[in-house]
């Protein structure tokens, strides 16, 4: 339900990003990100350094949002 809505406006796919089905990260929750063998991208949450993985599908979509 909350991905619904927030696929529907379009300030909010700006400042947020559906990363999965259990993650939507703002771009001030990133911290370093780097591609994986899988064409993945491996992504530190801040501040708790918690790792996430994009879907093969999700990475080139996760990289243009984060470079605006």
């Amino acid at each position: 339900m909350i991905i619904h809505s927030v696929h529907r406006n379009k300030h909010h796919r700006q400042i947020l990003f559906s990363v999965n089905r259990q993650y939507i990260i703002n771009h001030k929750a990133v911290g370093k990100n780097a591609d994986t063998h899988k064409i993945q991208v491996k992504i530190n949450l801040l501040p708790t350094n918690e790792e996430v993985i994009t879907s093969t599908e999700r990475s080139p979509l996760f990289k243009k949002w984060l470079v605006g």
